[in-house]
């Protein structure tokens, strides 16, 4: 060891035994960016080498240079320390930094007077740390910090330069560095201004403008942000990260068209940057511009053939474009290359599903061996079993709901096991199905709705009837129950009046729900009210085009005098569902 890190080592030794003066300045707790908390950690890590300083030195070294005042102070400090002496002990502390000319004992020292909100020990010592390590990157962002607290600006800008010179010497972004440690004091707007004094003795570093848009959309004060990245841009035309900020301050301006613009002007100017470009495809999936979007990941695959990430989001909208033969070939090159194979055997079972391989399907989903798709594979695969063996799909699904990890996850399994019994079996083999589950779980809601589901599917009424109305007893605002109770009293009873105040209710608990939008429709309708319900049935088609809705919105516009429109409706309906026998019932009843 070297002579100097021997009070290093004594340290170590005695701290296996304190650990009060461990993480003393706390890292910022705002928001900051991914490149400041990547510098961040960097630092951390160059901080954490301390104890390593400098090389083994023999025996006879140590001897000669360790002296009887350095081990005295030395552990002094520590035992001042333990006993939450904190003045005493920074006393000691810095008196053996000082003997030993040692960074780390230093550091202690200042990191006790900080502990003991002792501002100019702290400084005393912090500049003790800068004399024997100037260019240590966490002694200059703790002496900011110190010297923001006592309101020294020309320290504060002399510090923050010297931060600035050492992320230059190692090619990396000081400005951010600088950044971090002004983030430390909870005054903000002092952090601000000291960094924008910053900005101004660089003024062609486009840097400094841009931390300053950082710092200022981290206090969601996006007109100042916009207008300091701007001033970056001027400087450094086409400055990647600063095109990414903008167009992330335009989404947060409720401006997701300027943002795109920024962001395709971006990659058309620096095609090779994946930063821009994936963050052009991204918000073009949320704007649902999925043949767009598809392209953009392309070209992040092409520029990176290990972006596996990518990969796979081409496979989920190759899905959404209709694209099964694309999506199959970007799956299975997942599935190849052996990442994310759960993933992608789920979706190449579902891919062969759709194309009626049902041997394919099986193989694949067989091949989910854990994760989030697991027990979707498992049930899927129970479903195409069901067809030729309902026995062997019900053990698959009882044993995935023995490994069931919720309550939640139970019950999910307990319905998909439901509804193949009703499917496959006969009704009364669905109703005692359903009594062993609720003896299971007494009174559990899911239950008695999908019950009261399955009911409703047979014609029995009553059984619906008892099943919702047991859910609001114990919860009067269920929404769906509510909904669903009404619905069905205005569509297959004549308990208008009923029903109305049901659906009513629903309604005032969720009036953007389309269903039940449309049941409230549907309720004016069979009361004779076609003006008012034509509006209900109008919104409620605006948000979903489901058949069902779309019988009743058709059925209304043409007994309003619309026949026109109700035909439009119904075979746009008709186009989407063509299996749906409610529209077809519907269609044949009033025979257009």
């Amino acid at each position: 060891m070297t002579m100097r890190s021997l009070i290093a080592i004594l340290f170590s030794a005695i701290l296996l035994t304190v650990t009060g003066c461990a993480g003393l300045v706390a890292p910022s707790a705002d928001p900051a960016t991914a490149e400041a908390s990547a510098q961040t950690d960097r630092a951390d890590e160059s901080a954490k080498a301390g104890a390593a300083r400098e090389e083994r030195a023999t025996e006879k070294d140590v001897r000669d240079f360790l002296t009887s005042d350095m081990v005295y102070e030395a552990l002094a400090g520590e035992l001042s320390l333990q006993r939450k002496q904190l003045e005493v002990a920074y006393s000691h502390l810095y008196r053996a930094a000082e003997l030993a000319r040692d960074a780390q004992a230093a550091e202690r020292a200042m990191k006790v007077a900080m502990m003991a909100q002792d501002q100019a020990a702290a400084q005393a010592a912090g500049e003790l740390w800068l004399e024997i390590e100037p260019d240590n990157l966490q002694a200059l962002q703790l002496a900011t910090v110190l010297a923001m607290r006592g309101d020294d600006d020309a320290r504060v800008q002399d510090y923050l330069a010297a931060i600035i010179v050492k992320g230059d010497a190692e090619e990396r972004d000081g400005f951010i560095d600088a950044m971090s440690a002004t983030l430390q004091d909870k005054d903000h707007d002092k952090a601000a201004q000291a960094m924008g004094r910053l900005a101004e003795s660089y003024p062609r570093r486009a840097e400094g403008p841009y931390t300053l848009a950082l710092m200022a959309s981290m206090r969601e004060d996006y007109a100042s942000a916009e207008e300091q990245v701007r001033r970056a841009l001027e400087i450094a035309p086409g400055m990647p990260r600063a095109v990414g900020l903008l167009a992330r301050i335009r989404i947060a301006r409720d401006d997701k068209e300027g943002a795109l613009e920024i962001l395709r002007q971006g990659v058309e100017d620096a095609p090779e940057e994946a930063m821009l470009r994936a963050s052009l495809a991204r918000i073009l999936v949320e704007e649902e511009r999925i043949e767009e979007a598809y392209q953009q990941y392309q070209a992040l695959v092409e520029l990176n053939p290990d972006d596996h990430d990518s990969r796979f989001v081409l496979g989920v909208l190759a899905l959404q474009l209709e694209r099964r033969d694309e999506a199959r070939q970007w799956f299975e090159q997942l599935y190849q290359q052996g990442v994310k194979r759960n993933q992608a055997a789920f979706y190449l079972g579902w891919l062969a599903e759709e194309a009626d391989e049902v041997e394919r399907a099986m193989e694949w989903y067989t091949r989910v061996e854990q994760g989030e798709t697991h027990g979707d594979a498992r049930m899927r695969a129970a479903r195409l079993i069901a067809d030729q063996d309902l026995e062997a799909a019900r053990e698959i699904l009882q044993r995935l709901r023995g490994g069931a990890a919720s309550r939640d996850e139970e019950l999910r399994i307990i319905q998909v096991e439901a509804s193949l019994l009703a499917e496959h079996a006969d009704n009364d083999a669905v109703y005692d199905f359903y009594a062993r589950a609720l003896e299971t779980y007494p009174g559990e809601s899911e239950l008695l709705y999908a019950r009261a589901m399955f009911a409703v599917s047979v014609d029995n009424i009553a059984m619906l009837e008892e099943d919702l109305r047991r859910i609001l007893e114990q919860d009067p605002d269920h929404a769906d129950a509510l909904n669903a109770l009404g619905y069905t009293l205005a569509d297959r009873t004549e308990r208008f009046d009923e029903a109305y105040q049901y659906i009513k209710r629903a309604h005032e608990l969720n009036p953007e729900s389309p269903a039940i939008l449309d049941s409230m429709g549907w309720v004016l309708y069979r009361l004779g009210n076609l003006e008012e319900s034509l509006e209900y049935l109008r919104q409620a088609y605006e948000l979903s085009e489901d058949a069902e809705i779309a019988s009743h919105y058709g059925e209304v516009l043409w007994f309003s005098g619309d026949k026109a429109m109700a035909r439009e409706v119904w075979e746009k309906a008709r186009e989407a569902e063509p299996e749906s026998d409610y529209l077809r019932k519907t269609l044949e009843r009033i025979d257009p």
